[in-house]
């Protein structure tokens, strides 16, 4: 039975609205973007005091009835009045995309309004009245307050503010808060009072005063950047223009809210007029039913040249110019034009009564002679923008005007956003032109125009990429936000961080454009698009009206209705039954403006609705389960479904298991333990430590995990659970570099293992084999491999519900590696196929990327392997990259390096070494490996002839390795020391150098001891040493021999023939 969800009242602010003429402005509580603005009678109390009663009601009445008027004039909803002040809203019930500039353009006419009601009582009673006003923007909750539904308001810290900067304005003042500054920038002129302290806020406070309208102002951002991937669409408008020289053409511009029509228009007027072209702009404005015919007006000041300043003498002389004297219609023209332009005529001029219909002829009939009359011998451009906000007057007018068209050389481009449609679309001289988001690649471009590439923002293209989804606008407005906040600093295209960024959050202009979107559907399909986005951005019909109290024909009706509005749509390929929202922000904006409670309700129906109707998915859907129930306030119910995700991703998406495991242990915080929780967060110490020497572990993390993880195991009473922690803390402390820890956390679990006689059955969390290794027990480590693998013949499975991944195939790849280190590189390649071929058999990704990649690095150790080495490198990386698997990447990236220097291609052995050491100073992982990663770029920058690079790099190894113990890297990097100082000219150091390689080699890394000696031999023909060189030559020869190391054995068999040849006589 589903929890009944409070409906909404139909209720709408002026009237009752049936339910299938209900605009979404019911008293539904909800969460909008607005501006709200108080107003307030100054020295009220003393004026009351000096007036009669009855006079002073009146004045207040009429005070009143003046401010009432100025806000519904621009859509506003008066909140309430206060006796001597008054309180309002824009941007509710119904949104604008522009609340602010229409807050701040009605205060200025109330300034004007109420100074002229000012003269008139001081004239009248001998008072002086002021008014002062306070405006604040943001996000509040709006709803009825009363059971009856009635008192329509807006609830939250956003009003408080504005109330305050009402409070301390000065008599006549119209006072801002920073936040309303910010959205309407560039429109307004505001002058900063500076910070002052505010009563109800923490800390000074930053307010403006409000002066004047910037007629001619757009929002102005700190950033912009020029235009990006319209190439063929200016190509487009440049051809209309050559045709329109023939015969006129109109070209639409048609695109969703931001996706740069206004910025094409202007990039295109620029360039005409640098070719000489006249170009005439106008627009529709979004308060467009306040001044009727306001395109048309614009227009015609474009067109005379005119601003706003002109007088009446320079008005008339412009049309004259315009329209030429000898036009039989030009003296009932101009005092027309001169009227609608709403320019007083010259002093003395008569006029005469004009009807309507004769007024509007006489418009049009100017128009005409401007598009075709005989002055009208070059193409010109007449540009108007916005129509979805066009008056219905200014639609007529422009229909009108277009039937002119053909007779005219002029190329009309209008732009609209996508869903407005006019009869005047289906012409044969029209085009239209639909622009689309940019791509990734043109996203990142543009995001580069407007900040730099710093080195800080590696990375935020990508992040700001996928929350616009390439919506040109939506990436300013990020920038601009992050800017306003102080995340990024610096000047146009040197951008740079201030601290990293993991999330990005919608601005509140972003989300008061889509929330004005979403609020001019009708009020059911405004409910359902808001249960729908509950569900996600992918949501599907069955689930839908599992949570929805609609029945299934009018949820029919308003999913068809919000597909025909481009809120939604079916993906390819998706079943029939699936929907997703054409834009992630639309979702989020039309989830997060519900109230908390509401959301939380339908993400219980949700959660309980995905369970009951796919239960054969229970592991697949256990994480979006997880998510609702968290959403839900269910966070016990949370914690298993997210636990049972984590244990599902963990077999092939690590990195969605650490984060889910991560996310378990964070909840487990906020509920009571039982025994079950408790075993979950054992479960989540664990396998984050498993997951997260893989994929990245801080030290903090590392610390905090592992002394929980074990706290927990104690207090479980299983010693063997005991071992299997002491394991994961183990393989963790090691693979950041710390061996010590590893062999003491190692060797305690196989002390407590064989104390409880289970030492065979836990070997799998006891790594004592890698620490073997590691510490350079080769042998030792070879023969634990050998025997666990004798007897655990074809049990792959064995190891995945410890350390995530069968051990025997990781082991028969390990043993591959431990082969070539001790020389044995035809037995090596055995094993890295045998492993190759089981992972692949058994689906082990990792296991079969670590294969791939020590696959290519034979050759580095002398085997033979051709172009089939960079394959398997490359299938290395590739495999890691697509595991999301850092450790994965870093290892496969120097080990590719190797295989590229095998090859003599120091370019590519040098970037993937230094791609390698990035990812592991990124991640923190890998960092075992450090020596290993510094050493091959030693290696690759030796080869490429940068000697003093090599020296950095290769000393870089050395303390990388002696610091992490492992003396199998500190005998390689000794080696490539050795070989670079050489290069070098420094030979004793050289020496001493190759000379502790070869004891710290010896029984421990045979592979380095015959590459020592080749380098010695070096050392010695540069000494003129012969009898020396052949020695070491020798030496070298015998282990590349002995290992199989086919490459190195022909190259050291050439060295020693011509040493020989030296020789003799």
């Amino acid at each position: 039975m589903k929890a009944a969800l409070a409906r909404p009242s139909l209720t709408g602010m002026h009237g009752t609205l049936t339910e299938g003429e209900a605009v979404a402005t019911e008293l539904l509580a909800e969460r909008k973007q607005v501006t709200v603005l108080f107003c307030d009678v100054a020295d009220s109390l003393s004026l009351a005091g000096s007036l009669d009663p009855e006079v002073w009601r009146s004045i207040l009445t009429d005070f009143l009835e003046i401010f009432r008027e100025e806000i519904e004039r621009l859509d506003g909803t008066v909140d309430k009045f206060t006796g001597d002040g008054a309180m309002a809203i824009f941007g509710a019930p119904v949104a604008q995309e522009d609340h602010a500039v229409r807050a701040c353009r009605v205060a200025l006419r109330l300034r004007d309004r109420l100074d002229r009601f000012r003269v008139r009582l001081e004239a009248e009673h001998g008072i002086t009245f002021a008014v002062r006003t306070g405006i604040n923007s943001g996000e509040v909750v709006v709803g009825a307050v009363e059971a009856s539904g009635a008192n329509y308001t807006a609830i939250g810290p956003v009003v408080g503010i504005a109330s305050r900067m009402e409070a301390i304005a000065d008599p006549g003042g119209i006072w801002l808060s920073a936040d309303t500054v910010r959205l309407v920038n560039g429109h307004f002129e505001t002058r900063r009072m500076g910070p002052v302290e505010v009563k109800g806020v923490e800390g000074p406070t930053e307010v403006h005063r409000l002066v004047e309208e910037n007629r001619s102002g757009s929002r102005r951002r700190s950033v912009s950047a020029a235009l990006v991937s319209r190439t063929e669409e200016l190509a487009a408008l440049g051809r209309a223009l050559d045709d329109s020289r023939t015969s006129g053409r109109l070209v639409a511009i048609e695109g969703d809210v931001g996706m740069g029509k206004t910025r094409l228009c202007a990039e295109f007027a620029e360039i005409c007029r640098r070719r000489g072209v006249r170009v005439t702009e106008g627009r529709g404005i979004s308060s467009g039913s306040e001044v009727p015919l306001w395109p048309v007006r614009e227009l015609l000041r474009s067109w005379f040249g005119l601003e706003e300043s002109d007088g009446p003498d320079r008005v008339r002389s412009q049309i004259l110019a315009a329209l030429g004297e000898d036009w039989n219609e030009i003296g009932d023209a101009v005092p027309v034009l001169q009227d609608f332009l709403g320019s007083p005529r010259p002093a003395g001029q008569l006029r005469r009564t004009i009807n309507p219909e004769e007024r509007q002829r006489l418009l049009f009939a100017a128009i005409g002679r401007i598009l075709t009359g005989p002055a009208k011998t070059d193409v010109g451009v007449l540009i108007i923008e916005d129509l979805h906000w066009i008056d219905p007057g200014s639609e007529e007018f422009l229909s009108r005007l277009l039937g002119l068209l053909p007779a005219s050389r002029t190329l009309v481009i209008v732009n609209f956003r996508t869903g407005y449609e006019a009869d005047w679309t289906r012409g044969s001289n029209f085009r239209r032109l639909t622009l689309e988001p940019l791509s990734e690649d043109d996203a990142h471009l543009f995001f580069e125009r407007l900040v730099g590439s710093h080195e800080s923002l590696r990375g935020l293209p990508g992040l700001i990429w996928e929350r616009t989804q390439g919506n040109p606008l939506f990436v300013e407005e990020v920038v601009q936000t992050m800017l306003d906040d102080g995340v990024l600093t610096g000047s146009q295209d040197a951008y740079r961080l201030t601290r990293p960024v993991e999330q990005i959050e919608i601005p509140a202009t972003i989300q008061a454009v889509l929330a004005a979107r979403i609020d001019r559907l009708p009020a059911v399909d405004k409910e359902v698009l808001g249960s729908a986005a509950v569900i996600g951005q992918r949501f599907s019909r069955p689930v839908l009206a599992a949570i929805s109290d609609r029945d299934r024909p009018q949820l029919d009706r308003s999913l068809s209705a919000l597909e025909a509005a481009d809120l939604i749509y079916r993906p390819v390929r998706a079943r029939t039954h699936e929907f997703e929202f054409g834009h992630g922000l639309v979702q989020e904006v039309a989830s997060g403006s519900q109230l908390r409670e509401r959301r939380s309700e339908l993400h219980r129906r949700v959660a309980d609705a995905i369970e009951t109707l796919t239960p054969e998915r229970g592991d697949e859907s256990a994480a979006l389960v997880a998510h609702h129930r968290e959403e839900a306030g269910q966070p016990g119910e949370a914690v298993v479904s997210l636990a049972r995700a984590a244990s599902w991703a963990g077999q092939h998406h690590p990195d969605d298991a650490i984060r889910h495991w991560r996310r378990v242990r964070w909840l487990i915080r906020s509920i009571e333990r039982t025994p079950e929780i408790d075993l979950i967060a054992m479960q989540g110490c664990l396998w984050t430590l498993q997951f997260g020497w893989r994929l990245g572990l801080g030290a903090d993390e590392l610390e905090e995990v592992s002394a929980e993880g074990l706290r927990l195991a104690d207090s479980s009473g299983e010693p063997a659970a005991k071992v299997v922690m002491l394991g994961a803390v183990s393989l963790a402390r090691g693979m950041t570099g710390d061996l010590e820890a590893a062999l003491r956390h190692s060797n305690e679990g196989v002390t407590l293992a064989e104390s409880i006689g289970r030492r065979r059955e836990l070997q799998p969390a006891t790594p004592t084999w890698y620490w073997n290794a590691a510490a350079g027990n080769l042998e030792i480590a070879l023969d634990e491999i050998d025997e666990f693998l004798a007897e655990s013949a074809d049990h792959y499975e064995i190891g995945r519900d410890m350390v995530g991944f069968s051990l025997p195939i990781f082991l028969t790849y390990f043993r591959g590696q431990i082969l070539c280190d001790m020389g044995r590189v035809p037995e090596a390649e055995r094993s890295f196929r045998c492993a190759l071929r089981l992972a692949e058999e058994n689906d082990e990704l990792e296991s079969l990327g670590w294969a791939h990649s020590c696959l290519a690095a034979l050759e580095w150790y002398g085997g033979e392997l051709g172009t089939e080495a960079l394959e398997h490198g490359h299938k290395g990386v590739e495999t890691g990259e697509r595991l999301g698997s850092p450790f994965s990447t870093v290892t496969s990236l120097w080990l590719l390096s190797l295989a590229h220097s095998a090859r003599g291609e120091w370019d590519e052995a040098i970037e993937a070494a230094e791609a390698s050491r990035g990812r592991m100073s990124d991640t923190g992982t890998g960092t075992q490996y450090a020596g290993m990663a510094s050493m091959a770029l030693a290696e690759g920058r030796l080869g490429s002839g940068d000697v003093w690079g090599a020296l950095r790099a290769a000393r870089e190894a050395v303390a990388a390795a002696v610091k992490r113990g492992s003396k199998v890297s500190v005998a390689r990097s000794r080696v490539t020391l050795g070989r670079v100082l050489l290069a070098a000219g420094e030979l004793t150091e050289c020496e001493g150098q190759l000379q502790m390689a070869l004891e710290h080699g010896a029984g421990v890394e045979r592979a380095t001891t015959p590459r020592a000696y080749e380098t010695l031999a070096a050392l010695a023909d540069v000494r003129n040493d012969s009898r020396r060189r052949i020695q070491c030559l020798e030496h070298a020869l015998e282990g590349y021999v002995a290992g199989g190391a086919t490459i190195h054995r022909r190259r050291v068999e050439r060295a020693l023939a011509d040493a020989s040849g030296i020789r003799r006589p």
